[in-house]
C-alpha cells in the first residue's frame, strides 16, 4: 500500500491497476470498479474486478499469457464453493513445477472443506522451504519436491521419516522462528526490509497452521484431531506457536465440557493470537453458554472489534455481532449500510436482507423473480417475505418453485422450501421436493448435500409415522458420522422400538460431537422415548457444562416432542426428575417457554409450577411465570386465585418488579391493594406507572389513579422516576438523580421506557444501551433493558421501521 501511494504521487496513471486490486482486496467493490474503468476492456485487472471470469479464461489461451492473469483467474476459482476447478487449474499451468506459497495460499478459503483438510500443512511446509532459501539455508523437504498436481491427486503428507520436521509441530515452529530471525541482515531496502519480509513468511506459515486447526476444531468438530494438533505444537517457543497450541487445547477442553463457559470467556479476554478469526470462533462457542446478560459477552465483542479494521469483511462481522450479541440496531444499520454503499455487487444476500431490514419489502419481492439473483438467495428472500406474513402461501410456494427451476441441481433452494413446508406443517408436500432432487441429482451431488437430503427425507417420514421407510432412508448415511444423520438415525430406531441399536447410535453421536447440545438432547430424547425418565435426567445432569445457557433450548424441544401427546401426569413426573437434579431453574425454565410458544399452556403451567427457587424472590418469579401460563390456559380469574395462594403476602410488594418484567402488569393492581409508604411500596407505584406505558395512555384504566398518586408523591428517587413516566417531571430532574452506577442504570432505563412509549425508538435504544453499559447485573433494569434490545433485534428491522409499526 505504501509503494502504491508513493508511486501514485509520481505518476497516478501508472498505479490505477494496483489501486483497483487493493480496493478489491479490502472488499471495496464499488471503488475497485471505478478505478478499473480507466483500464482497457481486456485488461486482466478490470476483468478480475468486474468478475468477468470468461474474459480472464480467454486471455489465458494466448501463447504467452501474463502470469498475473493466471493468478487472478486462480483467485476467482478459489472463491467457488466447489474446489474442483481450482484443483484442475493448479494441475495445468504448474504441472511439473512447484508453485510459490502465494499461489498455493489462494486455495485456503475456510469454506473449502476438501482443501483445508490437507492443503494447510503443505503450505506451511512450502513456506518453510521458501523461507529457508531466502535465509540462505539449504534443504527442501522431500515431500515438497513433487509437483502440486501430485500432491492434490494423492494428498501427500509429511511422514516421520522425512528429513525435515513436520511443519505443524513444535520442532517445525522452532525451525521457522530461527529462520525468521536470520532474515534481518539479509533484507534491507526501503520497503522489503527485514520486518516486512518476516511478516510475509510469518503470515503464510501461521495462517496455514491456524486453518489446519480450524479444520480439526470446526469443520471436523473432532476433539481427538484438535488435541492431536495441540499436542504436536506443545513445546513451541513462546509466541504465536505456543498461543495456537494453547487455544487448540482449551478448545478441546471446551468441546468436552471440561471447562466452564465463564473460564473460557475470561481466557478470551486475554487471547492475543490467533487474532480476529480465532477470537470470533471462540466467542461463538462461549456466547450461547454464558448466562443471559453476562457482561463478558460485550467485553469480548469490544476486544474482537479492536482487532478489526475498515475492510468490508470486518464490517460484515461487526454487523453480525451487533445484531446477534449486542442487540444494537444502530450499529447494524451503520455497518451493513456501509457494505451496501461500498460493496453491494459482491454481497447479493446482504443487499436483499438490508432491503428487508429497512422496510423496503417491494425490493425483496423483486428479487423473487430476478433470474440474475442466485437460486439460494432467491429462496432466502422468500423466507424473509414468509416471515413477514404479507404474501399468500400459494404465491410463496410458486416463488420457491421458480427458484428451484432456475437451478434444479442445487440442493440449497430445495432445502429452504422443505423447511418452509415443515414450518407450515405440510410434511406430505415436502417429500416429493426431496425425492425429485434425489432421483435426478443424488448420485452426482456433493457428499454433504446428499446426506442433508436423506436426513430431511428421513425426518419427514419419521414424523409422519412412517418409521420403517425413514430407517431405509437414513441407514446408508450413518457411516458418514454426520451429526444430523446420526441424530435422525437414533430417533428413528427409538421410534421403531429398537432401543439397544438406538443407544449405540446415540453413543456414537455424543462421542463424535461431545460439545453439541443437540447430541446431549438427543441422548435424553431416546431415553424418554423408552420410558427411562430417570436415566434421561441423569444424562442431562452429567452434560450440564455443555448445555449451559442456550443449549437447554435443544433439550426443551426434545422434551416437548416426546411429552406433548402424553398425559399431564406423565409430563409432571418426568419434569420433576429434572427439577430434583442440580440444574438451575433458569435453564429448566426453557422447557415451559418452549411449550408456551407451541401453544401448550397446559404443559407450560404444569412444568413451570414444579420449579423451585433457591431464595424467596426467585420462587416468586417462578410463580409469576406460572401465573401467565395458567391465565392462558384457564383464564385470568383462575390464575389470580392461584397466584394469591402461591405468592405469600409478605412477598407481593417486593415482587412488583417481577410482575412488570414478566409482562404480567395487572398483578401490580390485582395482588396489591395499597403498596404502602415504604421504599418497596414507592417502587411498586413506579412499576405501576411503567406497566401503564405498555398501553396507549387513553386506554389505561388506571391513568387518573396514577396521576393523583404522583401529584401527591414526594421527591424521593422512585417517586421522581414515576412522575417522569406519567409526565409530571422532566429529563433534567431525572438526570439529577444519577449519583451512583446502580442509579444510573435505573434512570437510563426509565428514560428509555418513556422514549419507547412515545415511539422515539432511537432515543430509547440509546438509554437502554447506557443501562446495559453500567454492567449492574443485580439491577432488574439492566436485564429489562437487555430484554427490550434483544426483542427489537429479533425482528431484524431498523428502528425507524419498528417505530412506524401500528
Amino acid at each position: 500500500m505504501a509503494v502504491t501511494v508513493i508511486a501514485g504521487v509520481i505518476n497516478s496513471n501508472r498505479t490505477v491497476g494496483e489501486k483497483a486490486l487493493l480496493a478489491a482486496t479490502l472488499g471495496y467493490t464499488g471503488e475497485a470498479v471505478e478505478y478499473s474503468q480507466s483500464l482497457t476492456d481486456r485488461d486482466p485487472i478490470r476483468l478480475y474486478v468486474e468478475g468477468r471470469n470468461a474474459g480472464l479464461a480467454q486471455l489465458l489461451t494466448a501463447p504467452k499469457a501474463d502470469p498475473r492473469t493466471a493468478f487472478l483467474y486462480l483467485l476467482r476459482l478459489a472463491e467457488e464453493k466447489d474446489p474442483t476447478s481450482w484443483r484442475a487449474w493448479m494441475g495445468e499451468p504448474w504441472a511439473g513445477a512447484r508453485p510459490t506459497i502465494g499461489v498455493v495460499a489462494t486455495g485456503l478459503f475456510r469454506n473449502n472443506f476438501q482443501l483445508t483438510g490437507s492443503l494447510p500443512e503443505y503450505l506451511a511446509g512450502l513456506t518453510t522451504s521458501e523461507l529457508a532459501e531466502a535465509a540462505g539455508s539449504p534443504g527442501l523437504p522431500e515431500w515438497l519436491s513433487s509437483p502440486i498436481k501430485q500432491f492434490l491427486d494423492n494428498q501427500i503428507l509429511p511422514q516421520a521419516v522425512t528429513p525435515a520436521p513436520r511443519p505443524a509441530s513444535a520442532e517445525g515452529v522452532r525451525r521457522v522462528e530461527q529462520l525468521l530471525a536470520s532474515l534481518e541482515s539479509r533484507s534491507s531496502g526501503p520497503f522489503l526490509d527485514g520486518a516486512t519480509y518476516r511478516a510475509y513468511f510469518r503470515g503464510h506459515f501461521y495462517s496455514a497452521l491456524y486453518l489446519k486447526g480450524f479444520h480439526a476444531r470446526d469443520q471436523l468438530a473432532s476433539v481427538s484431531a484438535t488435541r492431536e494438533m495441540a499436542d504436536a505444537l506443545q513445546g513451541s517457543p513462546a509466541g504465536t506457536g505456543a498461543e495456537l497450541a494453547g487455544w487448540l487445547q482449551r478448545s478441546a477442553d471446551g468441546m468436552e465440557g471440561k471447562v466452564l463457559p465463564e473460564a473460557l470467556a475470561m481466557d478470551l479476554e486475554r487471547l492475543s493470537f490467533p487474532g480476529e478469526p480465532a477470537m470470533a470462533l471462540s466467542l461463538e462457542d462461549v456466547a450461547d453458554r454464558l448466562p443471559y446478560g453476562n457482561v463478558r459477552v460485550v467485553r469480548a465483542v469490544r476486544l474482537l472489534a479492536s482487532h478489526m479494521d475498515s475492510r468490508i469483511a470486518h464490517q460484515d462481522e461487526l454487523g453480525h455481532l451487533a445484531l446477534d450479541l449486542l442487540y444494537d440496531l444502530r450499529l447494524v444499520e451503520r455497518h451493513y449500510g456501509r457494505i451496501i454503499e461500498l460493496a453491494a455487487p459482491n454481497h447479493e444476500w446482504t443487499e436483499i436482507w438490508y432491503s428487508y431490514f429497512e422496510g423496503r419489502d417491494a425490493e425483496v419481492l423483486k428479487a423473487l423473480a430476478d433470474t440474475t439473483v442466485s437460486s439460494e438467495n432467491r429462496a432466502g428472500a422468500i423466507q424473509l417475505i414468509a416471515w413477514h406474513g404479507s404474501v399468500a402461501d400459494s404465491a410463496l410456494r410458486q416463488a420457491f418453485r421458480r427458484a428451484i427451476d432456475a437451478a434444479p441441481e442445487r440442493w440449497a433452494p430445495r432445502e429452504s422450501f422443505v423447511e418452509y413446508l415443515i414450518d407450515r406443517g405440510d410434511l406430505p408436500a415436502a417429500i416429493p421436493v426431496v425425492k425429485e432432487w434425489q432421483a435426478r441429482f443424488g448420485e452426482s451431488a456433493e457428499t454433504f448435500d446428499r446426506i442433508y437430503a436423506a436426513t430431511h427425507l428421513a425426518q419427514l417420514l419419521d414424523e409422519l409415522g412412517r418409521h420403517a421407510e425413514a430407517w431405509v432412508t437414513i441407514e446408508p448415511e450413518l457411516d458418514s458420522w454426520q451429526g444430523g444423520a446420526l441424530r435422525r438415525g437414533a430417533l428413528v430406531l427409538a421410534h421403531l422400538g429398537r432401543a439397544e441399536e438406538a443407544a449405540k447410535v446415540v453413543k456414537t453421536y455424543v462421542e463424535r460431537y461431545p460439545d453439541l447440545a443437540g447430541s446431549r438432547a438427543t441422548a435424553a430424547e431416546v431415553l424418554w422415548l423408552r420410558g427411562a425418565d430417570k436415566e434421561a435426567a441423569i444424562s442431562l445432569l452429567k452434560a450440564r457444562n455443555v448445555l449451559q445457557g442456550a443449549g437447554w433450548k435443544e433439550v426443551a424441544e426434545s422434551f416437548l416432542r416426546v411429552f406433548r401427546s402424553r398425559p399431564l401426569t406423565e409430563v409432571g413426573a418426568a419434569f420433576a426428575l429434572l427439577v430434583n437434579t442440580r440444574v438451575s431453574p433458569a435453564d429448566l425454565g426453557l422447557i415451559p417457554d418452549a411449550a408456551a410458544r407451541a401453544g401448550r399452556a397446559d404443559i407450560a403451567f404444569t412444568t413451570q409450577s414444579l420449579l423451585k427457587g433457591t431464595e424467596p424472590l426467585e420462587s416468586a418469579n417462578i410463580a409469576v411465570l406460572a401465573y401467565g401460563h395458567l391465565r392462558n390456559w384457564k383464564g385470568r380469574e383462575a390464575a389470580i386465585a392461584w397466584a394469591r395462594q402461591s405468592i405469600p403476602p409478605e412477598l407481593r410488594v417486593p415482587a412488583s418488579f417481577l410482575y412488570y418484567r414478566e409482562r404480567q402488569y395487572e398483578l401490580n393492581w390485582d395482588l396489591l391493594d395499597d403498596p404502602g409508604p415504604t421504599e418497596d411500596g414507592t417502587f411498586a407505584w413506579l412499576m405501576r406507572a411503567a406497566g401503564a406505558l405498555q398501553e396507549e395512555r387513553d386506554r389505561d384504566p388506571h391513568r387518573e389513579q396514577l396521576l393523583a398518586h404522583f401529584r401527591a408523591a414526594g421527591n424521593d428517587p422512585y417517586s421522581v422516576m414515576g412522575k417522569y413516566l406519567v409526565g409530571l417531571a422532566d429529563e433534567r430532574q431525572m438526570l439529577a438523580l444519577v449519583t451512583s452506577p446502580d442509579r444510573r442504570c435505573e434512570v437510563a432505563y426509565y428514560l428509555g421506557v418513556r422514549a419507547r412509549s412515545e415511539r422515539r425508538y432511537r432515543d430509547a435504544t440509546e438509554w437502554f444501551l447506557i443501562a446495559r453499559e453500567t454492567e449492574q447485573l443485580h439491577e432488574g433494569e439492566y436485564t429489562s433493558a437487555l430484554d427490550q434490545l434483544r426483542n427489537w433485534a429479533s425482528w431484524q428491522r431498523s428502528l425507524s421501521v419498528l417505530a412506524a409499526r401500528p
